[in-house]
């Protein structure tokens, strides 16, 4: 099963209890993403990035992403669905779409994985996961969306 949000894998359905969730927060282990940012680590071929939401049994496997990925925080989602998916649908990355004069701004939270395979990005499971490409060629654009929509 397979949407524009997440690639599912088979361990889906792996439950973390709370007990074990908080301490692996504590450790570092847990990347709290909820309110959205920009996504580095390895791509779905190398693996990819495990998410976990809370559910009433604890915290369990929704899927992985991958680095490169930009995760637009639930309330933005809610309110630019239409031009988020319009976006996504950017699936290929061409040498002239390279942005050669833009930072990324302060006000983006950068998650970064790469050297720790155990970490997970800690998601409410309503947001929505731009594709690399659709990140690399709109990112100010979904930015400012974001960053707009922040407080969720």
């Amino acid at each position: 099963m397979e949407d524009y949000n997440y690639t599912y894998s088979d361990t889906d359905l792996d439950i973390i209890s709370k007990k074990e969730f908080w301490k692996l927060l504590k450790t570092g282990l847990i990347i709290d993403a909820r309110n959205g940012g920009l996504m580095l680590g390895p791509s779905i071929e190398q693996g990819g990035i495990d998410c976990v939401a809370e559910t009433a049994d604890g915290f369990m496997k929704i899927g992985k992403i991958e680095g490169g990925v930009f995760i637009i925080n639930s309330l933005a989602n809610k309110n630019y669905s239409d031009k988020l998916q319009a976006f996504n649908a950017y699936d290929v990355l061409f040498l002239e779409d390279e942005p050669v004069d833009y930072i990324i701004s302060p006000t983006t939270s950068v998650y970064n994985t790469f050297g720790n395979d155990e970490k997970l990005v800690w998601l409410r499971g309503d947001e929505f996961i731009m594709n690399k490409y659709a990140s690399f060629k709109f990112l100010k654009e979904i930015e400012e969306i974001n960053y707009f929509d922040f407080r969720v």
